[in-house]
Formats: C-alpha cells, sequence, structure tokens
C-alpha cells in the first residue's frame, strides 16, 4: 500500500526544541548522558496482535550509566548540565520549560534504570503508574529528543541498543492499561517512529519490519485522530513489515502479521465494505497455513474465531451459507477454547455462537432462537456482572432480544423474561456512561 507514515505532530515549543539542542551540544554530554552497554546485541521483544495481544518475550540486557570526566551522568548529584548564566537572564518561559524538561528526564532515567534491573512487561508497569500523570505528549517528545541526542555515529553497537531500550519501552508503554491511553498509544507511536529512523529497511530489514509491525498494532488501537486514517496507516506497516517477515523466511511472524492485517481489513472505514472482508478472509486463511491446531492450538482457535465473524459479517456469497460456515469456525475454536483452558475466550466465543445462531436462516427457527438463549447464558457464566459488566451488559441485550423473538414457550412469559433481560442490562448501560446504546 502507498503513501507515507503519519507522523505524530511535536507539541513542544520552538523555544523548548532550542533548549533540548542547546543541552545536547553543551554539556553533554547531553542531559547526563546513558552509555548502554548491553551485551549479545538487541534482541526483539516479539510482537502484539490487536485482538487479542499476543506477544513474546525479549532478552533484557544490562545499562550502564556513563562515567565521564570522573563524574557519573544520569542520576549522580548534578544529573544535569546547566550552561552559565548569560546576560541578560534567562526569560521565565525558557526557565519554565528547562525545569518541566528536567523533571520528564527524572521519570525516563528512572524508567531506564529500571530496564538495567531486568524489568519489563508488567514489570514495569509500577513505575508507569507512579509518573502517569507525566507521561504525556511532552514526555514523549522529551524521549525521542533524549534519544537523538544520544545517537553517536561513531558508535553502531551503543545506537542499535538505544533503539533496542526505546522499541522495548514502546511496547511496555503500549500494553500499559492505567492512567491516559490516548497518551500512552501516542507515547508508543513517537518511540516507534524515533527508532524506524535509525532501523531502516537496508541496513536492519528484521528489526525495521519487526518495528513496523508494532507500530501498526498501536494505529489499530489508537484513539487520537481519525479512526479511518489510524486503520489505513495499521494496513500500511502490516502490509511494509509482509516485504520482510515473507512465509518462508518468518513463517511464525508472517502468520501474526496476516492476522493483524485481517483484523484491520474487517474493521476498515475506508473502501468498500464487502471488498474489505474479502481481504480479511483472504489473510486468515493465509495465517491458518501456519497456525495449524497441532502445531499453534491457541492462535488456531483465535483465527477460527476471527475467520467465523468475518463469515458472520460477510457481503459478499449467499448469507445462508456464510452464517453456516461461521457457525463451523466458531464450533471448531471452541474445540480448542474451553471453559476451563481458556474461560474468557470460551465466554466470548460462545456469545459470538449465539449471535450466529439468532441470525442464522437454515434449519428451524425455533430451535436456532434455543441455541441463541443456550449460548448467551453459557457466556453469562463467566461474563459476570462484577467481574465484566460491559460485556454483561451487552450478553443481557442479546438474551432481551432471543426472549422477545422466541416462538417456544408462552408467549408472555418470554416477553417478561426480555423485559427483565432489558432493565438489567440498563443498569451497566446507563445514559451517562454509554449514552449512544
Amino acid at each position: 500500500m502507498g503513501g507515507k507514515r503519519n507522523r505524530v505532530s511535536n507539541r513542544l515549543s520552538g523555544e523548548t526544541r532550542r533548549v533540548l539542542k542547546a543541552t545536547r551540544f553543551l554539556g553533554v554530554a547531553g542531559w547526563g548522558t546513558i552509555v548502554l552497554g548491553w551485551c549479545g546485541g538487541w534482541v526483539a521483544r516479539g510482537f502484539t496482535e490487536p485482538t487479542p495481544p499476543n506477544q513474546d518475550s525479549w532478552r533484557q540486557n544490562d545499562v550502564e550509566l556513563a562515567v565521564r570526566d570522573g563524574k557519573i551522568y544520569g542520576r549522580g548529584s548534578t544529573p544535569y548540565y546547566s550552561p552559565p548564566s548569560l546576560s541578560p537572564p534567562e526569560p521565565p518561559t525558557l526557565k519554565l520549560m528547562r525545569y518541566l524538561m528536567n523533571e520528564y528526564l527524572d521519570v525516563w532515567l528512572e524508567i531506564l534504570e529500571a530496564k538495567k534491573r531486568g524489568l519489563s512487561g508488567k514489570q514495569i508497569h509500577p513505575i508507569f503508574q507512579k509518573y502517569q500523570d507525566q507521561l504525556d505528549l511532552d514526555f514523549a517528545e522529551t524521549v525521542s529528543q533524549w534519544f537523538h541526542s544520544q545517537l553517536d555515529s561513531d558508535e553502531i553497537e551503543k545506537n542499535k541498543d538505544l533503539a533496542g531500550i526505546l522499541h522495548d519501552f514502546a511496547i511496555d508503554i503500549q500494553h500499559f492499561p492505567l492512567g491516559s491511553q490516548v497518551n500512552n498509544l501516542e507515547i508508543a507511536i513517537v518511540s516507534y517512529q524515533a527508532v524506524l529512523e535509525f532501523y531502516t529497511r537496508p541496513v536492519y530489514p528484521e528489526y525495521w519490519a519487526r518495528t513496523q509491525m508494532n507500530l501498526a498494532n498501536t494505529y489499530y488501537k489508537r484513539i487520537k485522530g481519525e479512526r479511518s486514517e489510524n486503520l489505513e496507516q495499521a494496513i500500511y506497516g502490516y502490509e511494509a513489515a509482509l516485504e520482510v517477515l515473507t512465509l518462508r523466511a518468518y513463517p511464525e511472524y508472517w502468520a501474526t502479521t496476516q492476522n493483524n492485517l485481517a483484523n484491520t481489513y474487517k474493521n476498515r472505514i475506508k473502501g468498500e465494505r464487502a471488498e474489505n472482508l474479502e481481504r480479511a478472509i483472504s489473510c486468515y486463511r493465509a495465517a491458518l497455513e501456519v497456525r495449524t491446531r497441532s502445531a499453534y492450538p491457541e492462535q488456531w482457535a483465535m483465527t477460527q474465531n476471527n475467520l467465523a465473524n468475518a463469515y458472520h459479517d460477510r457481503i459478499k456469497g449467499e448469507r445462508a451459507e456464510n452464517l453456516e460456515r461461521a457457525i463451523s469456525y466458531y464450533r471448531a475454536a471452541l474445540e480448542v477454547r474451553t471453559r476451563s483452558a481458556y474461560p474468557e475466550q470460551w465466554a466470548m466465543t460462545q456469545n459470538n455462537l449465539a449471535n450466529a445462531y439468532h441470525d442464522r436462516i437454515k434449519g428451524e427457527r425455533a430451535e436456532n432462537l434455543e441455541q441463541a438463549i443456550a449460548g448467551y447464558e453459557a457466556a453469562l457464566e463467566v461474563h459476570t456482572r462484577n467481574v465484566y459488566p460491559e460485556q454483561w451488559a451487552m450478553t443481557q441485550m442479546n438474551l432481551a432480544v432471543a426472549y422477545k423473538k422466541r416462538i417456544r414457550g408462552e408467549h408472555a412469559e418470554n416477553l417478561e423474561r426480555a423485559i427483565f433481560y432489558y432493565e438489567a442490562a440498563l443498569e451497566v448501560k446507563t445514559r451517562r456512561a454509554y449514552p449512544e446504546d
């Protein structure tokens, strides 16, 4: 897919950037230069999948604070270099921005120290939680500026390690569930984009492709900006990654990217809806060439469920046949997604299967509705109000619709059950919380 990647706009003022630039060249070794002496080079920590997340574990390497001119830069008693006072004094705005930058750098350097201790993923989330109010777009720009200030054309291995750290951090912040999800995703995007300036395709094709994929995952989930454009950026990233992550060279990564690309086409806003769904089905089928039940049972079941969703929504072909295919794929997924092994996924697939039976054209209508009711009630065994309030309310609504249409049983009693489930759903889906619903 053509087009250029969208760049997240910088929010720091020109004055702030001048401060960063001055700090980079006037003392530093920069704002406390950190030499990242990692052993063994950079090893990718894997990929994430939009639905559900799926990531491998990346190896962590040691990070050391630099000793320069007998002083420790970064977290010593004098962590930042301050240029001599000039005449006239700094404007108040410049002083304020310098203070704010140092505050952001304190946060970033603490995160780096955590990396030195080998923390990643959920292990590092407590630090994010501690500073969640400071994890904003100015923090993202500060980290990006820090990264560029540390790059040294004479130290390629150091640069490679820096890129690995920033990429690893982007994955961590991307999956941080607290604070502002808008800002967390923007920080991840800025970080991935900075990494891609070093990990170019000609020099580091594999790392470039992996970063493209993770950037695409972030655009898929992005909240800020136009949803339609974010999905286009995701498609661009996945298709770019597939130019390197081929079936022959990287079969597992290729299958993961195919699945993610399929999810994006299924939800795409631009283009023809019917054609987007055909592309999604094609990509899911491609993923299943690698994701066999015997080799990757969990991923196989996930892709079966996704493929079923696409057939349920499919526009081309016979509607009745599409629904039969959907039911078949849902049932296949449930062979692996048992309640005991994968309770959350089991409940989700039960709900999806119930929807398909509700819409089913073939078979007896009365029996199809009974199957739908049974599936919704099964899902509620896991999707309780306390643990999954949103899913619980959705399933309550689905049950209400099914009982309203139910053929078997007393009509009056069915309507009473429908009213009961509608009212239950409204206990969670309030006007304030869900105005559209």
